[in-house]
């Protein structure tokens, strides 16, 4: 492997290269309901609409964490307990002055915590060239093995969305639903019509899914990696 690093070239042999190309938050159980999601230019992916209490613009349903968007782990955990109380309060076991009072300090924290995040996207945001590959023999869909030649063709035979790809040609129609292919079919149509991605709108979610309750997440330990 070479890379650059300032005006020298280095190189470290290895058999292998394992490359990270950002998160994305994991919004196939918002999709499914029904929640409005959002094109978010800074983190260059959909996030769930939400308000700072996480409620989405379905009445009873909230969205928090990495669910709605990228944030990390204590911010997921902040945002969490925000949602609680909004429930409590909507539920009417708390008054608004007390929801308000016991959020200040979590409020607080994720304001200072993710004032960072605005330049680690510009910092980390990834070139236009990666987002959609020039190469037509690019495999993009790797569970239907759609090549980004393919999705193009789709594209100039009138297929001017995402989601009229998938019916013609399968693509995000395998085992991970789209989850790994989704954002790269956006930015492919988006690119071969000259079109801004935020006016694409990403594949629509389809079963199956796998929630958990409260309760299960309540009786996990801190440092427990069962699923």
């Amino acid at each position: 492997m070479e890379y650059q690093a300032g005006r020298r070239r280095h190189q470290i042999d290895s058999d292998t290269l394992l490359v990270h190309f950002g998160l994305q938050p994991n919004l196939h159980l918002s999709e499914l309901a029904g929640c409005r999601h959002l094109w978010h230019d800074g983190q260059q992916c959909w996030i769930a609409d939400t308000d700072t209490w996480g409620n989405s613009n379905i009445s009873g349903i909230s969205v928090v964490g990495d669910s709605a968007s990228i944030g990390g782990a204590r911010a997921a955990k902040h945002q969490g307990r925000l949602a609680g109380l909004e429930a409590a309060y909507a539920l009417r076991a708390i008054r608004r002055e007390q929801r308000d009072q016991r959020a200040r300090k979590d409020r607080r924290w994720l304001q200072t915590d993710l004032r960072i995040r605005p330049f680690l996207q510009k910092l980390h945001r990834l070139p236009a060239a990666l987002l959609a590959t020039a190469d037509d023999d690019t495999l993009v869909c790797r569970c239907e093995e759609i090549s980004a030649g393919q999705i193009r063709q789709a594209v100039r035979a009138g297929h001017h969305s995402p989601n009229a790809v998938k019916f013609l040609t399968r693509c995000g129609m395998g085992p991970c639903q789209g989850r790994q292919c989704g954002s790269a079919v956006a930015h492919i149509v988006a690119q071969s019509l000259q079109q801004d991605i935020a006016q694409q709108v990403p594949f629509r979610a389809r079963p199956p899914a796998s929630p958990i309750s409260l309760a299960q997440l309540a009786d996990l330990k801190i440092g427990d990696t069962q699923t």
